[in-house]
């Protein structure tokens, strides 16, 4: 074989490889850059990219009806947890002092076999092994090995966005840290 004929080969066969691993990237690009931007708008909300912008998927009720940050607030007070839809498993969205919508949420599932717990009012109640947990998903009675797990929740415009990551300030080191309930975490 010649050597203009192996040069050709080789630029063909690399220009080929190339072009796929362009295509891969450029996918796992796009990929990046939706999550990076809720983060960006989760940090900056005011930035004009971030305007109309809600990260996550859209907080829905039981029924599939997508929740308002209106309508949750005329209907709740501080203390409440409401049950919400839109991430794989139950989340509740909490309301806090104000009122309004906390910018974390808590898992529904307990962390023992993966039952979605009730909340009464004062607690979490697991109805499959009677596990506890307080207002801030913290395990007050077993057979749960941990606290529930903490999601964040976004709110833009008067829409609410469920995002399965932890909050970037973690309420339970904030009532840690002043010594009680911190007014936050209501």
């Amino acid at each position: 074989m010649s050597n203009s004929r192996r040069r050709f080969l080789h630029y063909a066969i690399g220009s080929s490889l190339g072009t796929v691993a362009l295509g891969w990237l450029a996918d796992f690009s796009s990929q990046a850059q939706a999550l990076d931007l809720d983060q960006f708008c989760l940090r900056y909300p005011y930035n004009s990219r971030c305007v109309s912008y809600l990260p996550g998927t859209v907080a829905v009720d039981p029924a599939g009806n997508a929740y308002s940050v209106s309508t949750l607030l005329a209907q709740h007070t501080a203390g409440d947890r409401v049950i919400a839809e839109g991430l794989e498993k139950p989340a509740f969205i909490v309301i806090t002092d104000g009122p309004v919508i906390a910018p974390y949420g808590l898992s529904a599932v307990c962390t023992h076999l993966g039952c979605i717990v009730d909340w009464n009012g004062e607690a979490f109640v697991c109805p499959c092994h009677g596990s506890r947990y307080d207002a801030l998903g913290q395990v007050t009675r077993g057979p749960a090995p941990k606290a529930l797990a903490l999601i964040t929740v976004a709110t833009n415009d008067d829409r609410v966005g469920l995002l399965d990551q932890p909050p970037a300030e973690d309420p339970r080191e904030l009532e840690r840290e002043v010594g009680g309930a911190h007014p936050t975490c209501v």
